[in-house]
C-alpha cells in the first residue's frame, strides 16, 4: 500500500526582517497581534491543505484558546489581515482563512516532495446554496418557528405579558447555567482538558465554581454564549496569575468560602460577553 500524501508541514520560515503586516499588527494590537499572527501560521501549517474554515464553532473556540484572545479580538485581527491582504479577503468573507503568501513561502517543501502544491479553496464548493423557492419543508419550518415564538410569550387576562421560565429539564447541547441548581451544565471532559492545557495557572474546577457564584450574584447578567464566557474568564484569570492560593486545593463547602484575598477576574470580561 502506497504511503498517503502528506498535505501538512512541520515548520515554516520565520524571517528576521518583518514586512508591513507585522508592523501594522503590532501598531494596532501590540504583542497580541504579533503572537496571533505566528500562532495562526502554526495552525495553517499543521492543517491539511493549509486552509481554515471558521464557520466551524469548535475550530473557532480552539483559535481563541490557542491565542488566549476573545472572540471579538480574533475577529478584529482577522478583519485587519484581510484588509491589508495578508489573508484572502474574499474567502474571509465566507469565514475561510487562506494566505497565498504563506503558501508561496513553503512551496519548495512540496516541490521537494514532488507533489502538487495545495490550491486556493473555492467559495462555491464550501458555501451551500440557499433555496429561495417556497417548498413544503420551508413552510413547515416557518410554522414551527412561529409556534416557538408564540410559546415564549403569552398574554394574561389582565393584558400584561408573562414570560415563561426556561425548562431546564430538557436536554441542551451547549453549555448553560442553571440558576436553580447554581451550576454550569454540559461541560465535557474534553472541554476541561482543553482549558487545563490552555490556562495552566488556573484550577478549572475552582474557577468554574467561582463563575457560578458570580452568576448567582448577578442574575441580570446572564450570557448567551457560556463557552465564550468561560474562556474569557479563564484568560483573564491566567493573565492575573491564575487561581490565587488554590491551584492545587480542593473545593469544600460549595466552594464559596475561598479566603479573604480571593478576587474574581471581574471587569471588561463581562462586557465582552453581554448579549
Amino acid at each position: 500500500m502506497a504511503r498517503p500524501i502528506k498535505k501538512t508541514i512541520d515548520y515554516f520560515p520565520h524571517y528576521c526582517n518583518h514586512k508591513k503586516t507585522m508592523y501594522i499588527l503590532e501598531s494596532k494590537f501590540g504583542n497580541d497581534g504579533y503572537a496571533f499572527w505566528f500562532k495562526l501560521l502554526e495552525i495553517l501549517g499543521s492543517t491539511e491543505n493549509h486552509s481554515l474554515y471558521y464557520d466551524n464553532v469548535n475550530d473557532w473556540e480552539f483559535l481563541q484558546a490557542k491565542t488566549h484572545l476573545s472572540s471579538e479580538q480574533c475577529e478584529n485581527i482577522l478583519n485587519l489581515l484581510a484588509t491589508i491582504g495578508a489573508i484572502d479577503k474574499k474567502l474571509w468573507g465566507s469565514r475561510i482563512v487562506w494566505s497565498q503568501n504563506f503558501i508561496d513561502g513553503i512551496a519548495d517543501v512540496y516541490k521537494n516532495r514532488r507533489v502538487e502544491i495545495p490550491k486556493k479553496p473555492s467559495i462555491y464548493k464550501h458555501k451551500p446554496k440557499q433555496c429561495d423557492v417556497s417548498t413544503d419543508t420551508n413552510r413547515q419550518s416557518k410554522v414551527k418557528e412561529s409556534k416557538v415564538k408564540e410559546s415564549k410569550v403569552k398574554e394574561s387576562k389582565g393584558g400584561f405579558t408573562e414570560r415563561r421560565k426556561p425548562d431546564y429539564s430538557k436536554k441542551e447541547k451547549n453549555i448553560f447555567y442553571n440558576p436553580s441548581l447554581k451550576t454550569l451544565n454540559n461541560i465535557t471532559d474534553q472541554d476541561k482538558k482543553l482549558w487545563k492545557e490552555s490556562y495552566p495557572a488556573c484550577n478549572i474546577d475552582i474557577e468554574l465554581k467561582r463563575m457560578c457564584i458570580w452568576l448567582d450574584a448577578n442574575p441580570t447578567k446572564r450570557k448567551s454564549n457560556y463557552k465564550q464566557f468561560i474562556n474569557n474568564w479563564l484568560n483573564r484569570s491566567q493573565n492575573f496569575g491564575g487561581t490565587r492560593g488554590a491551584t492545587n486545593a480542593k473545593l469544600s463547602g460549595g466552594g464559596a468560602n475561598q479566603g479573604s484575598d480571593t478576587k474574581y477576574p471581574e471587569g471588561e470580561i463581562y462586557d465582552n460577553t453581554k448579549k
